[in-house]
């Protein structure tokens, strides 16, 4: 992720004014500015209407940004229950973009964006706030330290480098039951015995929720979602908690009725690679 998420911002006009030549900077060609209109993935809505329509100007701006914008299409072609454009849709797969869009620009917003609302809505850790219905497997982490393979491919909770780094603290659970899972600063319990990992914080939120929201698509994947990436996809099945920046130790345990889990600030982040069969989450002290 190339940059942190800094205070409010003006959502209303983010979108209207990003696309705007600087015109304290460098003036740039005409060519160039033409470039950056035609790559700019939030013009697809506008697009489909005029193709709709019947617009060939239309067709042929959708034609330059090729599979960048054919899931996009696919979902609008769906929407407007359009059997031409669902068409359109489909040979826009193998179509490379003629120009540079702005497809990973948009996807990386879209995380800073959720970071963002996180921040002034979430709860603080110093709340002892309970994340409810956690299965299979829950996950404690920062989505801007796993932003660079949200935006992508790839799976960040099956290498065990990216585990031991901290960018993820993972924890199985036992099968075929919702657990509730609660996250506070408060000390474990004299005598506890507890599922150590660690864990960076960087944005100030971290997320408690299935491993999978870490998840970037597929590998081999041509099409992307430029306004939505796993993260968004899960959003209902966790919840987020104001954390400060940081390095931390994650202690989890079984609390009978949760599964507990401590944060310790930490002055140095171990740097040892994590496989997961080390990850367990320990019964409760009697």
């Amino acid at each position: 992720m190339a940059k942190k998420p800094r205070g409010k911002k003006n959502k209303k006009n983010k979108n209207k004014n990003s696309s705007k030549v600087n015109k304290s900077s460098s003036p740039k060609s005409e060519p160039l500015v033409q470039a950056e209109v035609l790559g700019d993935l939030r013009l697809i809505e506008a697009h489909v209407e005029e193709f709709l329509k019947g617009s060939e100007e239309a067709e042929a701006a959708l034609k330059i940004m090729g599979r960048d914008a054919a899931l996009t299409v696919e979902k609008l072609a769906k929407e407007n229950e359009s059997e031409e454009l669902l068409s359109f849709a489909r040979r826009l797969i193998p179509m490379r973009p003629e120009v540079e869009t702005n497809l990973f620009a948009l996807r990386e917003q879209s995380i800073l964006d959720i970071i963002e609302e996180a921040l002034e809505s979430a709860p603080s850790v110093s709340e002892s706030p309970v994340v409810a219905d956690q299965s299979i497997a829950f996950s404690v982490f920062d989505p801007f330290c796993v932003g660079d393979v949200l935006i992508r491919t790839g799976r960040i909770r099956t290498d065990p480098k990216r585990l031991g780094q901290g960018d993820l603290a993972l924890y199985p659970l036992a099968l075929e039951q919702m657990t509730d899972v609660q996250l506070t600063a408060e000390p474990v319990p004299d005598g506890q015995v507890t599922s150590d990992v660690w864990l960076r914080v960087q944005s100030g939120v971290v997320f408690i929720g299935p491993p999978e929201a870490t998840d970037g698509e597929r590998l081999g994947s041509i099409r992307f979602d430029p306004f939505s990436t796993k993260l968004n996809q899960h959003l209902e099945r966790g919840g987020f908690v104001r954390v400060e920046p940081g390095c931390y130790q994650v202690r989890a345990f079984d609390g009978g009725d949760k599964v507990c889990v401590h944060l310790t600030s930490i002055e140095e982040a171990p740097t040892e690679e994590l496989p997961l069969i080390q990850i367990q989450v320990p019964p409760p002290v009697n």
